[in-house]
């Protein structure tokens, strides 16, 4: 995709502004203004955003697109004014204020490349926290910084490869498809893995959603989110950090920042247009048929070979068909077009079944356009937004539409209080076709179709279906999600902050498919389906978030500080779903379910709480050295009732030793040093009812009369509770050259005890299910290493570089053991097609593994009667057998190795060009239609290339 994007930036007029920003009141006698620019200490470019605050009074105001800051209302005296921005130290500086009059204050800010004094406000308690404070590692993206320069559709793209120890993997290439996330690996086999988010601190939804069982391409929820609203990321990766997220964060949280309004005179307006195109962009599928002798003489099953003699020799009989390219079709394909009489490239077969798409691939177009403004006074501020987003995928039925509205607001009534209301409005619709691997999708058929061989059931080159019937399969999502969250912070003495945040999540949507009555005589529909089938599902989800925290800070001599915080967070989610389908319709036109022959309904409901209450104690010396204590007791409605309450303990350091008067003369290259190291526990809830033992109903037919009864549903299991995500990090953050150049390295270890395990009910119950118990354990240990560097700074010419690093290592520790001492179980086998993945103890979970065929004595595999491959047995792993089982292991699932290099540079401070570098290795993918193709077409190069 090549965008072409135009930015447009403007500036209204006074008068403009005295229209659409609301009127201020008169200025007290007792009052002044603070006004002037924040600039960079090495280019004096103006530093748009930065925070400036007037020191103990809870005014501030940001810069805007020159620099320049107002606060109004400042009470006449003396004030320290301090300015802010990520990526640089603060500055301070004393300003004498008169009523009635202007004082100027110009700040100077100095680059540093790992902001000690930037405030976090993900995992800390209270407003936030310094991170000078922090001894645990936070990653921060600045993403408003990033769609500046490029192009996003979603925010999981502002992560990928920017942040050490988040993995991203797609589950698909099509447009609105899901991704899969990892922070610092896999920490549970039924608990799930994936970050909770939070988007201005309020809970939402998340992860990766499959709408329609296998045969369906999965969606993923935070692309209701327009990453243009988005100021920055921050990431808290673990236990060790999210303790005070309790039961439900052991694998990390993330917290999405959007876009505030400044205050500043006039209003700013911006609004960017982007254009693309979507073009296939790997390699096309090739199969190979090669016309040996024995080909060559069964031309009924090998019609394809019937453009050779049998004279050529070998090597010249080889047909190489591509068959989603037109231009690349092998001659045994258009030798059956021409005894067929067929003249287009894709064909409508069966033109009765219209419409008719006969082509598998097309161009798609991006489209996207956003408006935003912002602006505000002293006593406010607002951004509001709007944004239509259209993609098209290279498959016909696949595309992804999204028109989105944000409003964002703050008030601040008085010096000891303010407000923010931000409100998100979103409408989607997605189109997705099959899954790659469903029988029916147009991936899977080329794959398997046949150069030389027969014809396919339809076309040929195809296996089954061709791309004329797989084009008619239509699933789409419709969405419509509203996001809300009020926080309120009210400080009412200078070493009391107080801060509540309420906000909902609420998610309607709508999965819609179905099929026109079969005009094919059964070739493309059959069973109920031939007569029309209509499926629509709902669901409705609301998540509610309620957080309140309390921080209490005192100076205990000039030495001595002390920071204690304590709070409450409850989440609340309630999930009602509809499913209705119908089958047999008189007509396409009359497709309502309630016109249909046989119809067909189903409803479910689910409801969890979590409910947290929390304590923490930092103690600061000197303000460069800082011990933070803090517990949390968590609650959840998806425990077992024989379990109550849990604890989840953090401890952490963080000593900025650069600071020290002892610190060594001879590193003066290095501008800041801070030390850290970090513990902490964190939960993973298990799913709604997991716990509790349920019964479902049937019905039967009793001589003429149809009877309801209950059925054994879910065995349950009293004592469930939260797996326990155990880790420890240490790590270092480090400036130097003046603050050219930034490192923030971290080692982790995560063990997860009491994972949850699936294990077969006891038969004597009546239950012939599977039901989860806390027994096993988990490991993932890892490096993480962040650099931000600035190799040059010029008045012509600057170049920012961003590296992002880390390693990831993942291991089953153990099944655990049952009452008797025994091991709940050896392995897990499973796979796509063929068992090829495996849990087993001392490996990577999902580990891929492979089985070498038997051979004799010379090395020669050993052939069976249909002359393919014998394979060695291993139908055990207990340790009896594990000598005697000769699989090995092949790698992990999930990438070892993570690099992310992004580069910037800018000319004559107008011109910027920016690029981008993503890898991930050390682990493997399972091609499963690879290995059909192989095994069953035999239409592989492999098998086929002389």
């Amino acid at each position: 995709m090549s965008p072409n994007r135009v930015r447009l930036l403007g500036r209204t007029a006074a008068l403009l502004g005295l229209l659409l920003v609301p009127a201020l009141p008169a200025t007290a006698q007792s009052t002044g203004t603070v006004t002037g620019r924040v600039v960079d200490a090495a280019t004096q470019q103006p530093l748009v955003g930065a925070q400036v605050l007037i020191e103990g009074t809870g005014l501030g105001g940001l810069a805007n697109d020159d620099g320049t800051y107002l606060i109004l209302n400042v009470p006449a005296g003396s004030h320290v004014v301090q300015a802010q921005m990520i990526g640089y130290s603060s500055q301070s500086a004393r300003v004498t204020v008169e009523a009635g009059q202007t004082a100027t204050v110009n700040l100077t800010l100095s680059q540093s490349a790992i902001g000690l004094d930037q405030i976090v406000v993900t995992g800390t308690a209270g407003t936030g926290q310094a991170k000078r404070t922090l001894g645990n590692s936070v990653a921060t993206v600045s993403a408003a910084e990033i769609t500046d320069k490029m192009p996003m559709s979603d925010p999981r793209q502002l992560l990928q490869g920017r942040a050490p120890g988040v993995t991203l993997v797609q589950s698909s290439g099509v447009v609105g498809g899901g991704s899969r996330m990892r922070i610092r690996g896999s920490g549970s086999l039924n608990a799930g893995n994936e970050p909770v988010v939070y988007v201005d601190g309020v809970r939402v939804q998340s992860g990766q959603v499959r709408t329609e069982g296998n045969t369906s391409q999965p969606i993923n929820l935070l692309d209701s989110f327009n990453p243009n609203d988005i100021e920055s990321i921050e990431v808290i990766k673990g236990p060790a950090a999210a303790t005070l997220y309790g039961a439900e964060a052991a694998s990390g949280v993330i917290q999405i920042v959007t876009k505030k309004g400044r205050k500043a005179e006039g209003l700013q307006w911006t609004a960017n247009f982007e254009y693309g195109q979507t073009n296939w962009a790997t390699d096309q599928i090739t199969n190979y048929w090669l016309c040996t002798d024995a080909r060559m003489a069964d031309l009924e099953r090998n019609p394809g070979c019937g453009v050779f003699t049998g004279d050529e020799p070998l090597e010249q009989r080889l047909l190489i068909d591509q068959p989603l390219n037109p231009k690349a079709r092998s001659k045994g394909v258009l030798y059956q077009y021409q005894q067929r009489g067929i003249t287009e490239d894709y064909p409508c077969l069966f033109p009765e079944q219209a419409p008719c798409t006969p082509s598998p691939l097309r161009t798609g177009t991006t489209q996207n356009m956003n408006v935003s403004v912002r602006g505000g006074g002293d006593s406010y501020n607002s951004y509001l937004s709007g944004e239509k987003s259209d993609q098209e995928g290279t498959f016909h039925n696949n595309y992804s539409n999204r028109l989105g509205a944000r409003a964002n607001f703050g008030f601040v009534p008085s010096e000891k209080l303010n407000f923010n209301v931000n409100v998100g409005y979103v409408q989607q619709e997605q189109a997705l076709p099959q899954s790659d691997n469903s029988s029916n999708s147009i991936l899977r058929n080329a794959y398997r179709g046949e150069a030389g061989g027969l014809a396919g059931q339809y076309l040929p080159g195809f296996k089954n279906w061709h791309p004329e019937f797989s084009n008619k399969y239509r699933r789409r999502i419709e969405q419509e999600r509203f996001t809300m969250g009020i926080t309120a912070q009210y400080t009412p003495w200078e070493w009391l902050q107080n801060k509540a945040t309420f906000g909902l999540d609420r998610r309607e949507a709508q999965n819609i498919n179905g099929n026109d009555i079969d005009q094919t005589g059964g070739r493309l529909y059959t069973g109920n389906n031939a007569g029309g089938m209509a499926f629509v599902g709902t669901d409705n989800i609301w998540l509610w978030t309620v957080d309140v925290g309390s921080t209490a800070t005192f100076d205990l001599n000039t030495d001595w500080s002390s920071a204690s915080s304590v709070g409450m967070q409850l989440t609340k989610r309630t999930a009602e779903g509809y499913d209705i389908q119908g089958w047999g319709f008189v007509a396409n036109s009359l497709n309502l379910i309630g016109n249909a022959a046989i119809r067909d309904a189903d409803q479910d409901f689910s409801e969890q709480t979590s409910l947290g209450f929390y304590f923490q104690e930092q103690v600061g010396f000197k303000n460069r050295l800082f011990l933070t204590g803090a517990v949390r007791i968590d609650d959840n409605s998806a425990f077992g009732k024989d379990f109550s309450l849990v604890a989840y303990p953090k401890a952490s350091v963080s000593w900025v030793v650069s600071e020290e008067s002892f610190f060594p003369s001879s590193l003066g290259f290095v501008d800041d040093l801070k030390l850290r190291a970090a513990w902490g526990r964190a939960g993973n809830a298990p799913a709604p009812f997991s716990a509790d033992r349920t019964y479902g109903a049937a019905v039967a037919v009793v001589g003429d009369e149809a009877i309801n009864f209950i059925t054994p549903d879910d065995y349950g299991n009293p004592n469930l509770k939260a797996e326990t995500g155990d880790e420890i990090e240490l790590g270092f953050d480090a400036s130097i050259l003046q603050g050219r150049v930034g490192f923030d390295f971290t080692f982790y270890n995560k063990t997860t005890k009491d994972a949850l395990l699936s294990v077969d009910d006891p038969p004597s119950s009546g239950w012939t299910g599977t039901h989860l118990v806390n027994v096993g354990e988990i490991n993932n240990k890892g490096i993480e290493l962040g650099i931000n560097a600035t190799p040059i700074v010029k008045d012509w010419l600057r170049w920012d570089a961003i590296v992002s690093f880390s390693t990831a290592h993942n291991k089953l520790v153990s099944f655990g053991t049952d009452a008797n001492g025994n091991p709940i179980m050896h392995e897990d086998r499973f796979g796509d097609f063929l068992s090829v993945q495996r849990h087993r103890e001392g490996y990577p979970l999902g580990g891929y593994w492979a089985t070498d065929v038997q051979r004799d004595a010379q090395g020669r595999p050993i052939l069976g009667p249909d002359g393919v491959a014998l394979l060695e047995p291993c139908d055990s792993w207990a340790p009896e057998d594990r000598a005697n089982c000769r699989e090995e292991f092949i790698g992990s699932p999930f990438p070892t190795r993570l690099l992310g290099l992004t580069n910037t540079l800018e000319l004559f401070r107008n011109l910027q060009l920016y690029a981008f570098l993503d890898y991930q290795g050390g682990h493997y993918q399972w091609c499963a239609i690879c290995s059909v193709r192989t095994r069953t077409d035999q239409n592989s190069k492999e098998r086929n290339d002389p």
